[in-house]
């Protein structure tokens, strides 16, 4: 869906079926619900699974007393649900990637061809709304930034394109051994994803293929301590930004390609972080619906900026515990760099630098593909048993 996001929309408007477009949400949660419903009648439930459950729970209670809407707190759920998908099926989907390793190739091609495609002729569905109950919605966006056209190709915007591009990308190049069909891949998402002009995405993807092309000659001291390093970079950026910069205001910036960061550290982190630690607490943050879209629905003013950062996301829904459930996580991607480059590994490894290292200036978790791999990377076990470092 999110490979031809743009135009599977526009070819459900012609025949008034665009409500077909919230299908995958609807069946990824309809198998959460099955499998709840299945865990109580088999009285069978998994230590993480009841701690995420747990969470969860905790973080609804939290949001009540900080957010006064109902529904507002069910769109934080909403969103929520990828990574739930994510988390509870994480061993099926895992192995799925691997067997279906030529059907994401062909998809992450023809996903990359289109955005090449793309800069050469419009496509139709370039700009075009459709409305469900008398709402607009942008079906696929055209615009530019500093007169470059931001290209979308078959999906929906241009960043939702380069982050499916690279994601797809990401599985290929971990799970197919044909170097040759690799290459040819990488050739044209990397083309794919410069054109898109996503510069996060374009650092990520130039930083994962650095560490796929060498990583049996990199020191795992180093590819160890990596994760956590890129964590430390996502906390502190946003953070430090709302220490220094505690009057929040719009900069009037020049045509400066680095615009967007410089507006990030001045004004929009600052504004989510003292969104958050002042119209909630630092233990536990605002709690589900607390901050980005579901805000943004219900005109919570106070909170309806995305943060652009995971970090400054995840301190709005659980606060420090959040943030420390981010550094399981990085422990769980150096724990994975020291063994043997099993596939399955190597592919929590780079999923986990290419969410810290896009979320640094994006809001990972309400990008749905992201979510899922955020959900994978954190219900993915890592064991080791007596396996031998990737270098001596």
């Amino acid at each position: 869906m999110k490979a031809f996001d743009g135009a599977i929309r526009y070819f459900l408007s012609l025949f008034q079926l665009t409500i077909l477009a919230y299908l995958p949400i609807v069946l990824m949660a309809t198998a959460l619900i099955v499998n709840v419903l299945y865990v109580f009648y088999k009285m069978r439930v998994k230590v993480s699974g009841a701690i995420i459950i747990s969470l969860i729970f905790l973080f609804v209670i939290n949001a009540f007393f900080n957010i006064s809407s109902l529904k507002q707190i069910i769109w934080g759920l909403y969103i929520l649900i990828p990574f739930l998908f994510g988390f509870t099926f994480t061993d099926s989907i895992i192995n799925e990637f691997q067997q279906n390793k030529k059907i994401i190739f062909i998809l992450a091609l023809i996903a990359g061809i289109g955005v090449v495609t793309n800069y050469f002729i419009s496509f139709p569905w370039q700009g075009f709304t459709y409305e469900i109950q008398g709402q607009s919605i942008e079906g696929s966006r055209q615009w530019s930034t500093h007169g470059i056209s931001r290209l979308a190709g078959l999906g929906r915007t241009s960043f939702s394109s380069a982050v499916t591009i690279c994601s797809l990308s990401l599985i290929v190049f971990t799970f197919k051994k044909c170097k040759l069909s690799c290459l040819l891949l990488w050739i044209i998402s990397f083309i794919a994803i410069i054109l898109t002009t996503t510069k996060g995405i374009i650092a990520v993807y130039t930083i994962l293929t650095i560490i796929l092309i060498s990583r049996n000659w990199i020191n795992v001291f180093f590819l160890r301590r990596l994760p956590v390093f890129v964590l430390l970079v996502m906390i502190l950026l946003p953070f430090g930004s709302a220490y220094y910069f505690r009057n929040t205001f719009s900069p009037q910036l020049g045509e400066n390609h680095l615009d967007s960061f410089f507006i990030r550290i001045i004004s929009t982190w600052p504004q989510g972080v003292h969104a958050i630690s002042e119209n909630g607490n630092f233990l536990l943050g605002r709690g589900i619906g607390g901050l980005g879209i579901p805000a943004g629905k219900m005109n919570d003013i106070i909170s309806a900026g995305p943060g652009d950062n995971m970090a400054v996301y995840v301190f709005g829904i659980g606060g420090i515990l959040g943030l420390f459930l981010l550094l399981k996580l990085a422990l769980k991607a150096s724990k994975a760099a020291v063994t043997y480059w099993r596939s399955e590994y190597l592919f929590i490894y780079l999923s986990v630098l290419m969410l810290f290292l896009y979320g640094i200036t994006t809001n990972i978790i309400e990008s749905a593909i992201l979510s899922v791999f955020l959900g994978l990377v954190t219900g993915k076990k890592i064991e080791i048993r007596n396996e031998r470092y990737v270098c001596y």
